[in-house]
């Protein structure tokens, strides 16, 4: 019996939670039918929202939607609402009967009761009775609620603002409230219809194209007059004012939003997306459109022009040609042997760097000097490549070339064998014992090689890590000292000479490459003109007959081709002052260039037929410079002889006036005399003078089947000769003087331009180095006063009317100026011999 009523409770327990669903969905039927109306009108304010069409309205007309809107809300709702009730139990209960499909009323039966008072049999028998509905009230499931909204909605609009909503939503990305803001407020809205719209394309910088303007008007015609060039890598700036509206960049099927400005103006900077069609939209709007020709930016090109050879001092000369569309940025080099498999010397592959201009020319054409006498490779067929870069990063190698690797040959004797030891170590790192005991044998001998002190340590150092490293893992670091020791016997001073001209030259261009103070970079340059005395002072001892082209030892720089190095360092020195960056780095590409050509220069210019050639008209032009001198001093002494006697000759005899007309015929008789002994003089003097032109004719036809021109200032001088000459046989020795002098001016000035032409043609034939001036130390740029001092550009005048002070005074002037001159020790020793010969005449 008590298990009975149990079953009882919780039969009614289940049908209470079973009516209370069956009356919420009901009401949820009835909710959904008073506000469905309203739920559509808000869904549709939400799509229009969202596609940001309201702030296009007037602010009038977007106001009057608005209220359009929320009237026909709160109209719906209300009529929606005025029907609406909350379900009863009874109608709970019939729809939960009538919804689970049961023909019977399980419930009705559930809830009736004895109308009288039963006894107990009675109520037993009703209680059964209930019991037995239990398995239909079990079956009883709760409904939900009816779809209502298709009878509301048969054309199926819920559908379409559904679609709508979502796709305003994925549209509106990042800025869906501030449409919804736009949308309620119609002050907002109130913007000017002509929106300002400016938009640039920028290329990139090494394309040196100009900023491109696009004109809005031109999104009005159809067909664009033409496209608009967009290289790769553009940089596009767009800017709308005057709106707060989401503005949008559009290109093909690209789609970036501008960002929002605090001045009610949208701006859009970055990367030019890639695209044939341009755009600048506002919702359905089109502020602007354009079509692109986008640019392709091609990869450089470079070859190998010619297979690389020795050239000067064991040097590779590597001629290569590149091309690329907006620019060469720089080239480097690579080699390597494919075919070599020993594994400790697989990293001896190695890279290198080529000068190239610092403007990054699209065509190039150049040639560069390496040196690799200290590569273990040296001496063995290797593989070149060449790699461009260009400004956009992107690179191109060159076919590989193989060529065989120069070898320096040392010809001081304990530097060959270990120059040989080193080349077993490279072949056979087991030799290490045998390399070690021979510099220590060689160590102990300074005499050999006279006592170096930088050497011994470098062999001691050597010996010590061959005994007691692994030879493997020191192998490229004793190569190193053993190279440096045999380097440093071989050529002494000038081998650390040209190391410290390299660091500065690598000081000085990284300063400027990294945008070093004008004050650092003036430091690098004092200090790479530091290096560069120096270099020239070892080289000179290493000439073969000491003739280098320096005008003194304390004195390199005033020496041809180094004045021009010290002049580019001064305009160098100015630029970088100036802020001049890119000039500046074109002058240390042109300055690079030219220590190249004089770290190029061979020590043994004899060697070469061209280089021979050259010095020989060099020293021919030295002995004509110094005939023309000599020729010079006799005629400037006659027309001083010829001065001073006619000076006596036409002094008064006392007062005798008697014998004045005897002194006359005596006078003429000697003059008569004179004037046929200088006319043998003259014309002896006119045929050496012509002599002389003719040598110097013929030199100058040899320096332009060699140069292809001649210095003017040598034409000069041979025009000068020929006046001397015509001067001579006339017995004008005054203006013969006057016209050998300038021809000896012209001569010497005319020694430094037949020295940088012919250094320019040997360079064009791959030669590169300098051409020795002639002389003690070389002969001096500066000629009779010029670049030579204190009294530079001074001349020494030539007395040719006679001095209303008297000859005497004028004289002594002339002969106290002389001596000065000759006293001054910078002047060049030619001119203070030159001086003192004049001396010695008076």
């Amino acid at each position: 019996m008590t298990r009975d009523w149990r079953e009882l409770l919780r039969l009614r327990r289940l049908i209470t939670r079973r009516l209370a669903l069956s009356r919420l969905s009901l009401a949820a039927e009835r909710l959904m039918t008073a506000v469905w109306t309203p739920l559509m009108i808000v869904a549709g304010f939400a799509a229009v929202a969202l596609f940001d069409l309201l702030p296009v309205l007037p602010t009038v007309v977007h106001g009057v939607v608005l209220v359009a809107f929320a009237a026909a809300a709160a109209l719906t709702v209300r009529t929606g609402f005025e029907d609406f009730r909350w379900p009863s139990a009874l109608e709970a209960r019939h729809r939960l009967e009538t919804s689970s499909g049961i023909d019977h009323r399980p419930l009705t039966a559930w809830e009736d009761n004895l109308s009288y008072k039963a006894d107990r049999g009675q109520n037993r028998l009703w209680l059964a009775h209930r019991l037995r509905m239990r398995d239909l009230i079990e079956k009883l499931r709760s409904p939900l609620p009816a779809a209502v909204v298709a009878a509301r909605d048969p054309y199926a609009v819920r559908g379409l603002l559904v679609l709508l909503c979502t796709f305003g939503l994925f549209s509106a990305q990042g800025d869906i409230a501030p449409r919804f803001v736009r949308a309620l407020n119609p002050s907002v809205a109130g913007e000017t219809s002509v929106l300002d719209v400016k938009v640039w394309i920028t290329p990139p910088a090494y394309t040196q194209r100009a900023p491109v303007l696009l004109d809005p008007s031109a999104a009005e015609a159809d067909a664009p007059p033409e496209p608009i060039a967009a290289p790769a890598g553009s940089h596009i700036l767009a800017v709308v004012t005057g709106t707060q509206r989401t503005v949008r960049l559009v290109i093909d099927e690209t789609s970036v939003d501008f960002s929002t400005m605090d001045d009610a103006s949208q701006r859009y900077e970055g990367p030019l997306p890639a695209g044939l069609d341009l755009s600048i939209r506002q919702t359905g709007r089109v502020l602007g459109r354009w079509t692109l020709k986008p640019i392709a930016d091609l990869p450089p090109v470079i070859a190998i022009v010619e297979p690389p050879e020795e050239s000067g001092r064991f040097r590779v000369r590597v001629k290569y040609a590149a091309e690329d569309d907006y620019g060469i940025a720089a080239v480097t080099g690579a080699i390597d042997r494919p075919a070599e498999t020993r594994s400790y010397a697989r990293h001896w592959a190695s890279t290198f760097s080529v000068a190239t201009p610092p403007l990054t020319p699209k065509t190039l054409e150049q040639q560069s000097f390496q040196d690799f006498t200290a590569h273990p490779w040296a001496g063995k067929t290797v593989t070149m490549t060449l790699s461009a870069r260009d400004a956009a990063g992107q690179q191109s190698v060159s076919d590989p070339i193989e060529f065989e690797l120069p070898e320096r040959v040392f010809t001081h004797p304990v530097a060959a064998t270990i120059i040989q030891y080193r080349k077993d170590l490279i072949e056979d790192p087991a030799t290490a014992p045998l390399a070690a005991r021979a510099l220590s044998r060689l160590s102990e001998v300074p005499s050999a090689y006279g006592g170096d002190v930088i050497a011994h340590l470098a062999m001691v150092t050597a010996r010590s890590r061959l005994q007691l490293q692994y030879p493997y893992e020191e192998l490229d670091g004793v190569l190193d000292l053993m190279w440096q020791a045999a380097l440093r016997m071989e050529d002494g001073a000038l081998a650390a000479a040209e190391q410290a001209l390299n660091d500065a030259e690598d000081a000085l261009t990284e300063a400027i490459e990294n945008g070093a103070s004008p004050e650092q970079i003036n430091q690098r340059i004092a200090q790479l003109q530091r290096a560069l005395m120096d270099y020239y002072e070892a080289l000179a001892e290493k000439m073969p007959d000491g003739n280098f082209p320096m005008m003194d030892p304390n004195n390199a720089m005033q020496s041809m081709g180094a004045q021009d190095l010290a002049q580019m360092m001064e305009q160098l020195s100015q630029l970088s002052e100036m802020g001049a960056e890119d000039a500046a780095r074109e002058m240390l590409s042109e300055l690079r260039n030219m220590l190249d050509m004089l770290r190029n220069a061979s020590l043994n210019p004899q060697s070469n037929p061209d280089m021979e050639a050259a010095r020989q008209m060099m020293d021919d032009l030295q002995r004509i410079t110094q005939e023309q001198s000599d020729m010079l001093n006799e005629t400037f002494e006659r027309a001083r002889q010829r001065t001073l006697e006619r000076e006596s000759s036409g002094r008064p005899d006392g007062n005798r006036a008697n014998r004045r007309d005897s002194a006359r015929q005596q006078s003429s008789e000697r003059d008569a005399g004179e004037k046929n002994s200088d006319r043998d003089t003259g014309e002896q003097a006119a045929e050496e003078q012509d002599e002389l032109r003719r040598r110097l004719g013929d030199l100058m036809g040899r320096m332009a089947e060699m140069t292809g021109q001649v210095p003017e200032d040598l034409g000069d001088a041979e025009q000068a000769m020929r006046e001397a000459e015509e001067a001579l046989l006339e017995e004008a020795f005054r203006s013969a003087s006057e016209s050998q002098g300038e021809a000896l001016a012209k001569l010497q000035s005319g020694m430094q331009g037949a020295a940088q032409q012919m250094m320019q043609a040997l360079a064009e034939k791959g030669m590169a180095g300098l051409i020795p001036i002639p002389g003690q130390s070389g002969l001096p740029f500066g000629a009779l006063g010029q670049n030579l001092g204190p009294d530079q550009g001074e001349e020494t005048e030539l007395p040719t009317q006679p001095d209303t002070r008297g000859l005497s005074q004028r004289s002594r002037e002339i002969l106290e100026e002389i001596r000065k001159r000759a006293g001054q020790r910078l002047r060049p020793r030619d001119e203070r011999q030159y001086l003192r010969r004049l001396l010695d005449q008076f």
